[in-house]
């Protein structure tokens, strides 16, 4: 199961937002690096993202996930943890998040 701990205390290795041709769908890609260990995620059916980002920091130290039925919400620099908000920064939203190998 994935949840905000997944990512949270984790390095931000690489973001890569594609678009799958064959299912016509957006989605993004988000390797993280978690006490040496990498693990990839994929959230498909992307429909928004922000990122307001130096990326001076690769470190998530908090992170609000948000799952509902047909819709996911990450925001990798929330303004307040666990909770949605307009001042959140380094979101995106979706239709569901997986994880995937991290080589794919």
């Amino acid at each position: 199961m994935i949840t905000s701990k997944s990512f949270r205390d984790s390095k931000l290795v690489s973001i890569s937002i594609s678009y799958d041709w064959e299912s016509s769908e957006n989605y993004v890609d988000i390797v993280v690096d978690r006490y040496g260990e990498r693990s990839a995620y994929r959230i498909v059916g992307l429909l928004e993202y922000e990122i307001f980002e130096d990326f001076t920091c690769a470190h998530i130290s908090q992170c609000t996930l948000l799952i509902a039925p047909g819709r996911v919400y990450l925001s990798l620099d929330p303004y307040t943890e666990g909770v949605k908000s307009d001042k959140d920064c380094f979101w995106f939203v979706g239709a569901s998040i997986e994880a995937i190998s991290v080589g794919r």
